[in-house]
């Protein structure tokens, strides 16, 4: 169970910075029309940044259903105990 947890707080994490690489590559390529900015540095970061705020549903939903799934397949199938016995 923890780890299903954990994979899920993992997916949540991973899946917002790929929405705000996302939006930061759009505002860098493209600009800010909204906001007046030309591409470049500043219109990636403000992009990032509204992307992140307004879509964050679409990082956090996705990222933690493949990592909740994930933990929870590594939960079912358990590494086996070493067999250490020795017989000479």
């Amino acid at each position: 169970m923890v780890r299903t947890i954990i994979g899920t707080a993992v997916g949540v994490v991973i899946g917002m910075l790929v929405l705000a690489g996302a939006g930061a590559w759009y505002g860098y390529v493209n600009g800010v029309p909204t906001a007046q900015l030309p591409p470049g540095l500043e219109a990636a970061c403000v992009s990032a940044f509204s992307w992140s705020v307004f879509l964050f549903w679409m990082g956090m939903l996705p990222g933690a259903v493949i990592g909740g799934a994930a933990g929870f397949g590594s939960w079912l199938i358990r590494p086996k105990e070493p067999n250490f016995s020795r017989t000479t």
